[in-house]
């Protein structure tokens, strides 16, 4: 019996419910803002911290993105801190044990999206590693020791997740200003960060390319050591009629590299985020960093011809940085966090708030059956098919405009996950690997090819298909959807080759080319073919041997 006065008196020191009132009172403030804070930490990183998240957007947060993420932390930290002041003045303290669980809970919580922010999520499989009975096993275990250490220690843990939230009250007041700093600029300020130039307004040039970059798309898989269930017929036929080259190697081993390298005509060897809408490069062999938008490309030099360009692709922003030397742009992005943003008022509360329930089963659960999220989210192939279906779309429209004289498309195919299921030939967003992406690469190139029949531009047109660096297995071995076809190919020896497949205008001659070079060349030599200075097979042969350069000695891999 005298235990238990002593605990409620102890219970009533801690929460020191007489004296002090006003004190009290903003130490329960201070802490439910600094946890309602920490609840959100995801939704602050992304808005405020993630540069590499804002560089990927195709748009950027808008005001009610920063109003919602300010009203969700204050609604939360209402919340927290009404539900502490009822529950300590009813019945005098009686469900205060209750109130010191709750408060430890969300404490975890909080960690844990800390976690999830700082390391990713866990993908550790163990249910198919160690088998349900096992599962369920461990995780009955680890419950009862945690609740047997709670039960134990509670005080002591208290103590700590209060001491823990008190000093971490200020970084709620510093994104709480900076995102207020930003409602109001976003608000007041009305800017197009997005957008190509205006039409040059002069006549197309006599020769026409459209440039066409698989992303990830592998000589070895593709062509050396092509799976009998694989099939690719555009491609096969589109070599029969082109030069072939069987030791091309791309300037880089990333798309962040290697697309900047071949549109400026120079090996990249630092890239560095420096805004969403800007690119600092070094290239090989100096020390000076310049912006990207500041450095001539080969759009520009085709536009200094009196050319119009266009440029369709994905995952890198290009018409925040070289829009200017752009007749058409447009780029997207599968990044599920582009989906939370540019929503309206209350749906991008309701995002923000579902964000942070998909990460208790309980809550996901409901949310999933009363609040479903307010865009297509999580999952990465449904994102992903899109993607593809609307770079497709824009691929199509540019390559059949007469009006342009160079176009590049970087389109997103045969880059995983997969879509595809090459046996059914159809989508999937349920399976397909990297090899059902190759067939889905395929069906790309003979639509393309396709409707440039149909407008009668595809004699009339140089095609080069190529692609920005070979299939890297060793960045997906350790994801879940990385299937046994995969691995094996993955076993072999890697291979840098990329596909390189040009057929000039106007000539359906084939011819092999077996030399090595580095596709940095491509710069100059779609260059000399819109200037007209290439017309043959023979004259094309002649000029890469001319202008071949070496592969890289070592490739960079940080990126996608």
């Amino acid at each position: 019996m005298m235990a238990k006065k002593d605990l409620r008196a102890h219970l009533l020191r801690v929460i020191d419910t007489k004296g002090h009132p006003v004190r009290r009172m903003v130490k329960d403030a201070v802490l439910a803002i600094s946890l309602a804070n920490l609840c959100l930490i995801g939704a602050w990183r992304r808005l405020l911290y993630n540069p590499d998240v804002m560089f990927f957007l195709t748009d950027l947060p808008r005001w009610q993105d920063y109003a919602a993420a300010l009203c969700d932390t204050l609604l939360l930290a209402a919340l927290f801190f009404f539900a502490a002041t009822l529950l300590r003045k009813w019945q005098a303290g009686r469900f205060l044990p209750w109130a010191r669980v709750a408060f430890l809970l969300f404490f975890l919580f909080a960690l844990n999206e800390t976690r999830l922010m700082l390391l990713g999520p866990a993908r550790w499989n163990l249910p198919e590693r160690m088998g349900t009975t096992a599962f369920f096993a461990l995780l009955a275990l680890a419950g009862g020791l945690l609740v047997f250490a709670l039960a134990r220690w509670s005080d002591r843990f208290i103590r700590l997740a209060s001491m823990t939230v008190g000093v971490l009250a200020p970084f709620a007041l510093i994104n709480l200003a900076q995102a207020s700093w930003l409602l109001v600029q976003t608000s007041c300020v009305i800017a197009s960060v997005a957008g190509p130039a205006k039409a040059t307004g002069g006549a197309p040039l006599a020769s026409r390319v459209v440039w066409i970059i698989f992303d990830e798309m592998d000589y070895r898989a593709a062509f050396g050591e092509r799976l009998p269930s694989v099939t690719l017929p555009e491609f096969d036929r589109l070599r029969g009629q082109s030069l072939f080259a069987t030791d091309a190697w791309p300037p880089a081993g990333a798309t962040i590299y290697s697309l900047p390298s071949l549109i400026a005509g120079k090996t990249v060897s630092v890239v560095k985020k420096t805004s969403p809408s800007e690119l600092t490069l070094t290239f090989a062999g100096t020390n000076e960093r310049v912006r990207w938008s500041t450095q001539p490309s080969i759009f520009s030099r085709a536009r200094s011809y009196g050319g119009r360009t266009a440029l369709v692709g994905w995952h890198i922003p290009y018409g925040r940085m070289i829009g200017n030397d752009l007749d058409k742009c447009s780029w997207y992005t599968p990044t599920v966090a582009a989906h939370n943003f540019n929503l309206t008022f209350g749906g991008s509360m309701l995002g923000i708030i579902w964000e942070i329930g998909k990460h208790i089963p309980l809550l996901r659960t409901a949310l999933n059956k009363y609040a479903p999220p307010p865009a297509e989210e999580s999952n990465l192939r449904v994102l992903s098919l899109e993607l593809w279906r609307r770079i497709q779309r824009d691929a199509i429209a540019v390559a059949t405009d007469p009006n342009l004289s160079l176009t590049l498309i970087h389109h997103w195919a045969p880059h995983l996950p997969g879509i595809f299921d090459r046996r059914k030939k159809e989508f999937s967003v349920t399976g397909g690997n990297y090899f059902d992406n190759l067939v889905l690469a395929d069906r790309t190139l003979g639509e393309l090819r396709r409707n440039m029949e149909q407008a009668g531009l595809w004699d009339k047109t140089t095609v080069l298909v190529s692609s920005d660096h070979r299939f890297r297995p060793h960045l997906f071995q350790k994801d879940p959807m990385f299937t046994a076809e995969e691995a094996s190919f993955a076993a072999g020896k890697p291979d840098n080759r990329v596909p390189f497949i040009l057929k000039l205008a106007g000539t359906s001659a084939g011819a092999v080319y077996t030399n090595r070079f580095n596709t940095i060349i491509t710069h100059d030599l779609l260059l000399a073919i819109l200037h007209g200075d290439i017309r043959s097979m023979e004259e094309l042969v002649r000029w890469i041997d001319r202008h071949k350069t070496d592969p890289p000695a070592i490739y960079v891999f940080d990126g996608v």
